[in-house]
């Protein structure tokens, strides 16, 4: 599939099943046609060592995908410095509850009781947030970390802000804060940092 299409697929990527590499290829032919879309002298993705996408120098990007959805976004790295974007289905009852101790705080949970939502809405909208959080920061501080790094500090009608925690946030000083905007379906979420 990804040869008539001259995209390069992983060995690891090759070897999974055709729904993994579906999702793959739809975040990658995405990936070239947003890179197109602004003008990029390359269209190619690679994929980092540490697994995450590698966008051509001078471009910061992200990539999420569902089981049938996918999105991508793009910019050069002068006008935007944090991009991170993130698409989920919404959580099911079971899972939200099951979940919600380990994306959350009880800081966070008291926003439940202040926004318009279902919790299992609340609950993949925080897990997304964090997840887009998560891709924005990555690219500069090379290092895995967990729901607990961000923190939600407020919600609006659509947008969330994060705080980084102490380590991370004495890493990227000046963005120690994060705006997620978000948008929600009847079925998904769909989370972006742009700052």
């Amino acid at each position: 599939m990804g040869c008539s299409l001259n995209i390069d697929i992983p060995d690891d990527i090759r070897r999974s099943v055709p729904k993994r590499q579906a999702e793959y290829m739809a975040g990658r032919i995405l990936a070239r046609q947003a890179l197109a879309s602004i003008g990029s002298n390359s269209t190619e993705v690679t994929r980092n060592v540490d697994r995450s996408p590698g966008f051509p120098k001078g471009i910061s990007g992200s990539i999420s995908h569902t089981r049938d959805q996918a999105l991508c976004a793009v910019t050069s790295n002068n006008a935007i410095n944090f991009l991170g974007v993130d698409i989920e289905y919404l959580l099911c009852h079971k899972t939200a509850n099951d979940l919600s101790n380990h994306i959350m705080n009880t800081r966070e949970l008291k926003f439940f009781d202040e926004c318009k939502l279902s919790f299992r809405q609340f609950a993949t909208l925080v897990f997304s947030a964090k997840e887009s959080v998560y891709k924005a920061i990555y690219p500069y501080i090379k290092d895995v970390i967990g729901f607990e790094t961000s923190e939600v500090i407020g919600i609006s009608e659509k947008h969330i802000e994060l705080v980084l925690d102490e380590r991370i946030g004495k890493l990227l000083p000046q963005y120690s804060t994060l705006n997620c905007q978000f948008n929600m379906t009847e079925d998904h979420i769909i989370t972006l940092v742009a700052q």
